[in-house]
């Protein structure tokens, strides 16, 4: 987090998740709730990354604990500094339960 203002808008940054509240103080208050829960946010893979106009998609493999989710993360920028995040994400299922060749 120490560099976190290199990447995101310290004032305006708009949080769509409605479990994390606005501003970088706001993620890192969801990132250290987690961390306090044993359950670190961990990002192991990004499988996609897409960008068009002001807008960056990501498909990623990430942690919270022992749970692994599918995730995508959609971020808004304006003068090179992320200034809005949607997110959506999956738990991904063991293989035993997987109905196809699974999330990636």
């Amino acid at each position: 987090f120490d560099r976190a203002t290199d990447f995101v808008s310290a004032d305006r940054y708009i949080q769509h998740n409605p479990l994390v509240d606005n501003g970088i103080s706001g993620f890192a208050a969801f990132a250290e709730q987690l961390a306090s829960e044993g359950r670190p946010m961990r990002y192991h893979n990004v499988f996609k990354l897409v960008g068009q106009g002001n807008l960056v998609v990501t498909y990623s493999k990430m942690s919270m604990g022992a749970d692994e989710y599918a995730v995508f993360d959609i971020f808004r920028l304006e003068n090179g500094l992320i200034v809005e995040h949607w997110d959506n994400m999956e738990v991904i299922l063991p293989p035993s339960e997987w109905g196809n060749s699974g999330k990636f």
